[in-house]
């Protein structure tokens, strides 16, 4: 038995499935994007005094390198915090993009795939981020690869699905 016979799914069928799986993944997004909103209202809030934090609840940077409270963390070691924050925003919208396009019908374009390779590298770079605050805990650092792994092969998968876009771009215009 092969593909051709199989009775064909209506693609209007799957267009649709997608789309809702794309919602979906959306909503989950902006709930996630809520909780961090609400989290580093929290966060400022104590850095300004205004809000108390209660006993026992502390920050925690990377692995490694946690605080009881706010205030107490250098400013070098916020700075890459806040960088790590940027990350995961910038990957977030980098991801919004990306469904946009996937919910529009283009999932082998130039353009996806470049979404693709962004978020593979933002996913590497938070990965350095993290060593660099494990480090500065003065406790040792964490070796562990497996977040840089994710990445290159989030990348890597974007180099194939470019390969194979080009591919089919040749393949397009030959007569």
């Amino acid at each position: 038995m092969n593909a051709s016979d199989n009775p064909p799914i209506n693609d209007n069928v799957r267009q649709k499935r997608l789309k809702r799986i794309i919602h979906l993944v959306r909503w989950m997004l902006g709930a996630i994007a809520i909780i961090f909103l609400a989290v580093g209202g929290f966060f400022l809030g104590n850095l300004l005094g205004w809000l108390p934090v209660p006993d026992g609840v502390k920050v925690s940077l990377s692995p490694m390198l946690s605080y009881y409270a706010p205030f107490n963390i250098p400013s070098l070691a916020l700075f890459f915090a806040i960088l790590r924050l940027g990350l995961f925003l910038t990957g977030m919208v980098i991801l919004f993009w990306l469904l946009d396009l996937f919910e529009a019908g283009n999932y082998f374009t130039a353009r996806s795939v470049r979404h693709i390779k962004s978020l593979g590298a933002l996913v590497m770079l938070d990965w350095v981020l993290t060593k660099i605050l494990d480090a500065m805990s003065h406790s040792g650092v964490e070796i562990t690869f497996g977040q840089l792994v994710v990445g290159l092969l989030i990348y890597i998968i974007a180099w194939i699905m470019d390969e194979g876009r080009k591919i089919q771009e040749e393949q397009q215009l030959t007569v």
